[in-house]
């Protein structure tokens, strides 16, 4: 289904912003709703649909959100945390935004179908709300790197809108799986810290990640990617371990890879070009890792 950019009706008509862009996508059992704006003013913003599963999941890339049913049972999550909430009574569920703050989120909710007929509500109960306590139904935690890892991952290939319906279900499931047995461990206090860096460290290493995949052909190095992120090479590579399971090198060579495939499937450039254009200067070396990671050589996978 191709993504929707918002209009005015998707708030409501009394909410002024700014610099603002949605995505709206709906899967068999899951939707998908992601924001990106600037507010005028003070506004709440009821995110309850017509869905008979009031079970959001939601997660703030930045400006943080409060959440609420209503003042007594207020909370908040800052920039990269996430929160499940379990609306049982369907009272509507409020998110606050304060005036001229940068809001970029997304919510993961259950589709229009009663609970028994949702079969991904029934599976995702089984391992979340049978536990949960309805005295506190908002859960929270702290920044789980792999659970941004995915986050990010389904919403880049969301707004590609490049895959199947399947492999976009199979992100969300991890995605809540991950959220389910975050909780769990909390519940047994054996709960340990899931994320190597803090929430700054998180942003700066982030920024770092982006930069690499955005410019692939820079001669990067471990002490400029410390010196960039603020962070030591311990820091470094364990965040690079926890988040993509690689060491901080083996990302950047991934990601030279991955535009090397861009640039065979949209250039006619020979290879010799492309090797230079992606940062390497052999040619051999580079058709090496090339088979490496995709079992064929670079003319093959042309062809």
């Amino acid at each position: 289904m191709e993504p929707n950019t918002i209009t005015t009706n998707e708030f409501p008509t009394s909410f002024a912003f700014e610099s603002c862009s949605f995505v709206n996508h709906s899967l068999n059992d899951f939707y998908y709703k992601e924001y990106s704006f600037i507010g005028v003013d003070n506004h709440t913003f009821n995110i309850s649909c017509e869905s008979k599963i009031g079970l959001y999941f939601i997660f703030s890339w930045k400006g943080g959100l409060d959440i609420s049913f209503n003042i007594d049972k207020q909370k908040s999550i800052t920039d990269f945390q996430s929160a499940v909430i379990y609306d049982d009574n369907l009272e509507g569920v409020n998110l606050f935004f304060e005036k001229n703050n940068y809001y970029r989120f997304c919510i993961i909710g259950f589709n229009q179908k009663a609970p028994d007929e949702n079969f991904s509500f029934m599976k995702f109960e089984n391992a979340f709300l049978s536990q949960i306590s309805f005295n506190i139904p908002i859960f929270i935690g702290k920044p789980y790197s792999k659970l941004i890892n995915n986050i990010d991952k389904l919403s880049n290939r969301i707004h590609e809108n490049k895959d199947s319906e399947l492999i976009l279900e199979g992100l969300i499931y991890q995605i809540l799986g991950l959220k389910a047995e975050y909780f769990k461990d909390s519940l047994n206090n054996e709960l340990k810290s899931k994320s190597i860096l803090t929430n700054e460290e998180l942003k700066r290493f982030n920024k770092v990640a982006e930069e690499i995949k955005n410019t692939p052909s820079f001669e990067y190095s471990i002490e400029y990617l410390c010196e960039k992120a603020a962070l030591s090479p311990l820091k470094l590579q364990e965040g690079f371990k926890d988040i993509y399971d690689s060491t901080a090198m083996e990302y950047v060579r991934n990601s030279r890879l991955d535009k090397a495939v861009e640039l065979l499937k949209s250039t006619n450039l020979n290879i010799s070009e492309i090797v230079y254009s992606i940062g390497l200067t052999s040619r051999s070396y580079f058709s090496k890792i090339f088979k490496l990671k995709f079992k064929c050589s670079p003319r093959n996978y042309r062809k």
